[in-house]
């Protein structure tokens, strides 16, 4: 439900959160206006990043949230649903988002979330970009040292086409040409796009990239050194490594 509370600076405007009750919505709100990074209720909390309401007992129960200030002057407020319901596919990309930000919990870190669509605050719930970056730790010998930053490119069709994806950290590897795209056949979803369902998870194409960082391919090889000079590969690769990757902590 919609709900307000007199939290602002200015005393003709309240803060509303939608879907919550007045207690909850103060506690949310005090949660908000001090800098957490969420709120935590008895049934739910409200991760203020991604502007979700997330069930504390099964992660896949969400719905987004938003934050509006409305003039208390203003007659017509009513305590009604009025946020937009997202689409089915902008839903599907908020679930995968959320179970994205869960890698970043686990043991070794295989990817933390830097940027989604849904990082902004908006009057409309659908995603006001395609992209979605983040960092994966490698653990291989020549990329274990650092951390790399990807961007997925999130299309129209999705998710019945696969995303696109490339590499923004500059990395020495075989299969990774200089614009950051890996070469068709060491794309697993590209070499066979059979491997691509319309339930494969983003959380199985980031383990797939780092998959192919880990275990790279002579097919498809962009860099003979790799293939003919494997020491000589494995110097550079750990020295660009050093230079360039972000640091995994």
């Amino acid at each position: 439900m919609a709900s307000v509370v007199d939290m602002s600076n200015d005393p003709s405007i309240r803060i509303q959160w939608m879907w919550n009750a007045n207690v909850e919505n103060t506690t949310i709100e005090e949660a908000y206006s001090t800098g957490k990074t969420y709120a935590m209720l008895e049934k739910y909390h409200i991760d203020f990043k991604h502007n979700l309401q997330i069930s504390n007992t099964d992660t896949n129960k969400q719905r987004p949230v938003t934050r509006t200030m409305v003039n208390k002057e203003k007659k017509d407020l009513k305590d009604t649903k009025t946020a937009a319901v997202p689409h089915k596919a902008c839903r599907r990309l908020m679930s995968e988002v959320a179970k994205l930000k869960q890698l970043e919990n686990g043991t070794p870190v295989e990817f933390i979330l830097d940027q989604t669509p849904f990082d902004e605050p908006q009057e409309s719930q659908q995603p006001q970009s395609d992209k979605i970056i983040g960092r994966v730790f490698p653990m291989s010998e020549n990329y274990r040292l650092g951390a790399f930053q990807i961007e997925i490119n999130i299309s129209a069709e999705y998710p019945f086409k696969v995303p696109t994806f490339r590499m923004i950290t500059p990395i020495y590897h075989p299969n990774v040409i200089e614009s950051g795209h890996f070469c068709c056949c060491c794309n697993p979803f590209t070499e066979d796009p059979l491997k691509w369902a319309p339930t494969t998870t983003l959380v199985d194409l980031v383990r797939s990239i780092i998959h192919v960082i880990d275990n790279p391919k002579l097919c498809g090889s962009t860099n003979s050194e790799y293939e003919y000079n494997r020491a000589e590969f494995n110097r550079k690769a750990i020295a660009m490594t050093r230079n360039n990757a972000l640091p995994r902590t």
